[in-house]
């Protein structure tokens, strides 16, 4: 029988994501918005300013999961999951390990996509470019 997972949602996932955020950056970090309706499947989003680099980083939880977006200050986006792979699950381990590996990939440079007139746009050396369907 599979043992039974201890998920941290609601105010328990939003608490335990600040702690590892402030304990893996320090000030480099600022919570810059909170929402909560808990009554929609415990629904949460935590957004971060990294100030380093200007860049937004936005988690959401919805059930028993989390899911993580880094945005930068033209509208870029990219999700953490298509830089690095993480468990996103709400739990303390997966938290941590996302934190973890989110840090260790801010240390590098980052291209972002974009829309622009429904169009999909990929940046590359500072510039972005369409990225077409083969």
């Amino acid at each position: 029988m599979a043992q039974k997972k201890d998920y941290l949602t609601g105010n328990r996932g939003m608490a335990y994501i600040k702690k590892s955020m402030t304990e893996s950056f320090g000030e480099a970090v600022k919570l810059i918005e909170e929402n909560q309706y808990f009554k929609h499947h415990g629904w949460f989003q935590l957004r971060y300013e990294y100030l380093p680099l200007r860049y937004f980083i936005l988690f959401e939880g919805e059930f028993n999961a989390f899911h993580v977006r880094i945005l930068n200050q033209d509208g870029g986006f990219i999700a953490l999951n298509q830089l690095t792979d993480y468990g996103n699950e709400l739990l303390e381990e997966d938290i941590a390990d996302a934190v973890c590996k989110m840090r260790e990939r801010l240390s590098s440079p980052i291209a972002f996509y974009k829309v622009i007139n429904d169009k999909l746009y990929l940046q590359t050396d500072g510039i972005y470019r369409r990225v077409r369907k083969r």
